[in-house]
């Protein structure tokens, strides 16, 4: 009987530990996520940014931010529809959100084998009173984005291309700032 105490103590206090600074943190601060494990391969990528109304400016509190992306070896998981780094987070008052995960890797179009897409990051955002937006965060620095596909991306409001550059740990840093529309 002591016995069984024990293990279950263990097993509460270990929960609790390993809850406060793992993978469980995001239930404490919703506003952060964790795509990769940190056994994960790679190179490791903070993204922070706000949820902005896109007329306003304001700060849109509470909105459903849904990311995934490809591995470090351009991989979702079993397949593109069940990606295998993902998280579900929800903006701050301020609009804030963060994600911690691994730099992806590029990897080729299923439709055109010859194409390789830059890597990037999918997101889907929601608000109350706003209008869905589904979208990608593209990095600069990619050696993929040619002039002509930079120019393109830049009109297009599918996407968010923004820079990216190491931080002194080494960790990729960005910046996403997401705007709605209603």
């Amino acid at each position: 009987m002591q016995r069984t105490v024990r293990i279950a103590t263990l097993v509460l206090a270990l929960t609790v530990l390993l809850g406060a600074g793992g993978m469980f943190a995001q239930q404490q601060a919703p506003w952060r996520g964790f795509l990769a494990e940190p056994s994960e391969r790679g190179e490791r990528m903070f993204v922070s940014g706000k949820v902005v109304d896109k007329a306003t400016g304001k700060p849109i509190s509470g909105a459903e931010v849904y990311v995934y992306q490809a591995d470090s070896k351009g991989i979702y998981g079993d397949s593109p529809r069940t990606p295998r780094m993902k998280a579900t987070i929800y903006s701050r008052s301020d609009g804030y959100y963060e994600y911690v995960s691994i730099r992806p890797a590029s990897y080729r179009e299923e439709k055109e084998p010859n194409v390789m897409l830059p890597a990037h990051v999918h997101y889907v955002v929601y608000a109350d009173g706003y209008k869905e937006w589904q979208g990608e965060l593209v990095f600069e620095d990619d050696p993929l984005l040619t002039p002509e596909k930079r120019a393109e991306m830049e009109k297009d409001p599918y996407y968010i291309l923004r820079p990216i550059a190491k931080d002194a740990k080494g960790v990729w840093q960005v910046v996403a700032d997401v705007g709605l529309g209603k």
